[in-house]
């Protein structure tokens, strides 16, 4: 529910999927620096409250700790358990359960560099006793002024299938910080090689009888980027030890559509020693390695 107060304390107020064309080539089986957290910013907020005989009051001070006046503010909290909010005085709130959003009322948002919101801070009245609130952030940041904790490594990357030319990984999800993981990033050394929202890639372009060094780490929704996991150590196949292709996988059809994936299935293909793996192609492009004990694939981002 939306609240709009200044004083004195009042009552509470397809897209459609796109056509693919999947080319399938199995292939014969032959032999970094986490970067710091986001900043805190130039606002903090303090809580206090006190018991008015009929009820309880709560009170947020904001404090411009920068050197410039601040252009607004934005305040959220989650309230106690068993807490209700009756009234709002010195800014314009919104609740929504137990979480409440507050802006700034047109008196209060120039808070002067070194200053205070005072004698105009943020109050609201409520049923009690009204403890300390949970989550508190200003303009995004942590109302006690500290750092976003990022998110934790992400498991150690495993290989699901290697060819000549690309390696597919996988690894456990990172446990967040403050804010939801977005992303993750596939490093080689200290170069980003894919970026991808879930815990599977596929590097390619890579050389054949090569090896290489991958490690992960994840970004939470702010930016924050977490810590490398641990190292795979990986060789690409060098197919002169195998000459012989497999046969071609028979049968490409779609077994399943969104409005921006396709899931594909196929005939599994045979060679001569084994299959290692099959690389999926969106016309010229590839798109997709798996493993070769696997005939599906879903092809996203589209």
């Amino acid at each position: 529910m939306y609240h709009r107060r200044r004083p004195p304390l009042t009552g509470t107020r397809s897209r459609i999927a796109a056509l693919l064309t999947a080319l399938l080539l199995p292939l014969a089986a032959l032999t970094a620096l986490a970067t710091p957290a986001q900043a805190a910013g130039t606002l903090t907020a303090t809580f206090s409250s006190q018991s008015n005989g009929s009820g309880w009051t709560g009170k947020y001070v904001v404090h411009n700790n920068g050197t410039a006046a601040s252009d607004g503010w934005t305040l959220e909290f989650d309230l106690p358990p068993g807490v209700s909010v009756s009234g709002h005085l010195y800014g314009e709130a919104t609740v929504s359960g137990s979480h409440v959003t507050v802006e700034n009322a047109y008196y209060n948002g120039k808070v002067p560099a070194g200053g205070t919101t005072e004698p105009y801070s943020y109050q609201f009245s409520a049923t009690g006793p009204v403890g300390t609130p949970t989550g508190c952030t200003i303009n995004g940041d942590k109302c006690d002024g500290s750092p976003d904790i990022p998110p934790a490594a992400p498991g150690a990357p495993e290989a699901t299938a290697v060819t000549a030319h690309t390696v597919a990984l996988k690894w456990a999800a990172a446990e967040p910080g403050d804010h939801p993981v977005t992303t993750y990033e596939v490093l080689r050394g200290t170069e980003t090689v894919a970026t991808t929202g879930g815990t599977t890639t596929t590097v390619t372009d890579l050389t054949p009888a090569t090896s290489y060094t991958f490690t992960v780490r994840a970004t939470d929704k702010r930016g924050n980027v977490g810590p490398a996991s641990a190292p795979l150590t990986v060789e690409t196949v060098d197919p002169s030890t195998d000459p012989t292709p497999p046969t071609a996988p028979g049968n490409p059809r779609s077994t399943g559509k969104t409005a921006y994936s396709v899931d594909l299935a196929w005939d599994r293909a045979t060679d001569n020693v084994a299959v290692a793996a099959y690389d999926v192609y969106r016309g010229g492009t590839l798109v997709k390695t798996v493993g070769a004990d696997t005939a599906t694939a879903t092809v996203d981002g589209l």
